[in-house]
């Protein structure tokens, strides 16, 4: 059983957190810890996969990952699983994979 978790950019001052994912009525989203709830920019919603790069940092989706001798390439999730590339199981290539960024502060790494 994999943990369910998300992350998001906090409204207030643009900083990733990681929590449950709260959507309310009027569309906002918010993301909720054990201490607070905080709204989020719901463009930037990601959850966790629930597997973790060579180096044991958790990858989510958004994440850009540095493959070897391949290009570098972000997580989706696609055909029911999550993926980089086309429809590549991240689960096969975690253990030689590096979370270097993601889409949305580092958009550039993926040029590389």
């Amino acid at each position: 059983m994999r943990e369910i978790l998300f992350r998001a950019k906090r409204i207030d001052n643009g900083e990733w957190i990681e929590g449950d994912l709260v959507h309310a009525p009027d569309g906002r989203t918010a993301v909720s810890t054990y201490d607070d709830l905080v709204e989020t920019v719901p463009e930037t919603v990601c959850q966790y996969t629930g597997l973790t790069d060579k180096n044991g940092r958790k990858i989510f989706e958004g994440d850009i990952l540095k493959i070897p001798e391949k290009k570098n390439n972000n997580v989706k999730f696609e055909y029911g699983q999550f993926c980089v590339g086309i429809n590549c199981p991240i689960a096969y290539i975690r253990t030689e994979c590096e979370v270097i960024g993601n889409i949305f502060d580092n958009p550039e790494l993926l040029l590389k």
